[in-house]
């Protein structure tokens, strides 16, 4: 509510400015609780006089109730930002203000700290960051939704006591006082109560060995661990900036694979955090990894090391890893500066193949809907003259080069395994590569999926945001 009400006197303040600001606010009824529903009526009567649109979604679950649902923070959450990313496409709203507080962001560093997370996990959700959702296709002719917490310095206690100085009608949900159901909860009792009651049984002492984990204490750590994150962060970025110019990262779209050409100098006493990232930032769009999110740990604790051992063996050769489904293979000269790198789709095991097709029943002279084969590429087709039914498959050349059309078998190679082919399913003939532009009996169109990790993307906002908070103009 704190929030709301700043923004509509920003938006007071300039309103005869030519560049006038709507603000829209987004309640999400979660239906956990009997009375959410009214609450979120009564939402809209407070804020219609500050001269805001309020929009209300309530969430929807395949359960009767969503006290079933063990993992019920999660698929709020992700319903949650789901309906975030309708509402601001649905307006146009390029910026989403969140009110996640310092507290907020306490309660997810001992989480993932308990979780053996990496210093990126540990840092939490930055200040300013890309909205998390699903792969859109390429129809959806969206701008990014950046959110922008503004609230990230402050504690949930400085925002209700602002509230209550200033008159404005604030809402508690009591289910986050329930300790058994959440973990979230649970830590936030530990922190706020039994932490400090025991210290305070020991006279305040900060000896006492419970001081280290004080909420005065972890918040400094996390205020350090996250300027290092961002601060290594950056530096991946600034990495591939670098090899960008340089033409050292070469992508080939229609096979779904990158070079990538490092200095040899970056692996002599490497920063692995730093390089981890940069991979991180870079692989999306050629990975089918369900969970890429959760993968970073893998770049810095698994990959990493074995390519930096293989290296300093400083023997020539070619090591071939895989990880996120992608291969990776790493060439050793050691007469050159530079490790070539080369990645692409790591071979498509039988098990894979069925959770990879798909059938698509075309009608004469209609686009397909866009539909992503394999989480890397988005595909859609159309036949003018009649009506057919295909199947999108993955090429696995020793398998399928027999069912060539002969119109395309002399251009096929075992090069092309992993691409998507279209199976026409009444002469079960493999009849079109459509990344390749190869088979002109069906149109079809195509592209990577959008590279979601990559830093850039809102790195400029986020060193804008900084110099705010330095002149002290932020809030």
């Amino acid at each position: 509510m704190l929030l709301t009400w700043l923004l509509s006197q920003y938006t007071s303040s300039n309103k005869n400015s030519k560049d006038s600001t709507e603000i829209y606010a987004i309640t999400i009824d979660h239906k956990y609780r009997p009375e959410s529903t009214e609450e979120a009526s009564r939402i809209s009567s407070i804020v219609k006089p500050w001269g805001i649109n309020h929009v209300i979604r309530s969430l929807d679950y395949d359960v009767e109730d969503v006290k079933q649902i063990g993992n019920f923070e999660e698929v709020a959450r992700m319903k949650r930002y789901d309906e975030f990313r309708n509402v601001c496409h649905l307006y146009g709203i390029p910026a989403l203000f969140i009110g996640h507080h310092a507290d907020d962001q306490l309660e997810t560093f001992i989480q993932r700290l308990q979780g053996n997370s990496s210093i990126y996990g540990l840092a939490g959700t930055r200040k300013i960051s890309r909205l998390p959702v699903a792969d859109l296709p390429p129809s959806a002719k969206h701008d990014p939704v950046y959110v922008f917490r503004p609230f990230w310095n402050f504690e949930k206690q400085e925002i209700v006591n602002t509230c209550k100085q200033n008159n404005i009608q604030y809402f508690d949900d009591p289910t986050n006082q329930d300790i058994n159901l959440t973990r979230r909860n649970y830590l936030r009792h530990l922190i706020n109560e039994v932490i400090p009651e025991r210290i305070q049984s020991q006279g305040g002492d900060k000896q006492s060995p419970y001081y280290c984990i004080h909420k005065s204490n972890l918040k400094q750590t996390h205020h350090l661990t996250y300027e290092l994150a961002e601060s290594f962060e950056e530096k991946a970025y600034e990495l591939n900036v670098l090899l960008q110019s340089k033409n050292q990262i070469v992508t080939n779209p229609p096979f779904a694979s990158l070079k990538v050409t490092i200095p040899r100098c970056l692996f002599i006493n490497p920063n692995e955090i730093v390089l981890a990232r940069f991979f991180y930032q870079i692989l999306y769009p050629f990975s089918s990894s369900k969970h890429y999110h959760w993968a970073y740990a893998k770049l810095e604790r698994q990959f990493l090391p074995k390519v930096i051992s293989y290296l300093q063996k400083n023997e020539s050769g070619t090591l071939k890893l895989t990880i996120m489904n992608c291969c990776i293979e790493i060439t050793n000269n050691v007469h050159t500066s530079d490790i070539p790198m080369y990645i692409y789709r790591c071979p498509i095991t039988t098990k894979e193949i069925e959770s990879i097709c798909y059938t698509i029943d075309l009608s004469a002279d209609q686009w397909s809907d866009w539909k992503l084969f394999d989480r890397r590429v988005w595909l859609r087709f159309k036949n003018q003259s009649l009506d057919q039914s295909i199947k999108i498959i993955p090429y696995l050349n020793k398998k399928h080069k027999p069912i060539l059309s002969k119109d395309i078998k002399p251009q096929i190679t075992q090069a092309c395994n992993s691409l998507p082919c279209v199976l026409d399913i009444a002469k079960q003939e493999i009849i079109a590569f459509p990344t390749l532009n190869i088979g002109n009996t069906i149109e079809s169109e195509w592209s990577l999926k959008d590279n979601k990790y990559e830093y850039c993307r809102y790195k400029k906002l986020a060193k804008k945001n900084r110099e705010m908070e330095s002149s002290n103009n932020f809030m």
